[in-house]
């Protein structure tokens, strides 16, 4: 669905992760609107680590939405830096691109 944007070595490093256990929304930029869900994992300055089902691509750009409390939420896009799927989910790793 795009390229690949992967992270450097300093930025694997050097943000500091925040575990988080949150329900995730999820859309792909280049779909038809279709909502996906997923849970995030842990969420760092520049990005987030989060599971699924939908089995994700390096490159693939979706905006998603997390709870911020009540009925609040908050919306960014992001692009798929890396991708693991083992038996029971798909774990990704992605890159914020701008907040949506």
């Amino acid at each position: 669905m795009g390229e690949s944007v992967p992270l450097t070595e300093s930025e694997r490093r050097n943000n500091r992760r925040i575990p988080a256990s949150l329900p995730v929304t999820f859309r792909f930029l280049a779909s038809d609107n279709l909502e996906f869900f997923g849970t995030c994992i842990d969420v760092s300055s520049n990005g987030i680590q989060m599971k699924t089902k939908i089995p994700l691509q390096e490159g693939d750009r979706f905006t998603f939405s997390v709870p911020l409390g009540g009925f609040e939420r908050i919306s960014y896009r992001a692009c798929v830096c890396w991708s693991e799927q083992n038996a029971d989910a798909v774990h990704v790793g992605c890159r914020f691109e701008s907040a949506a």
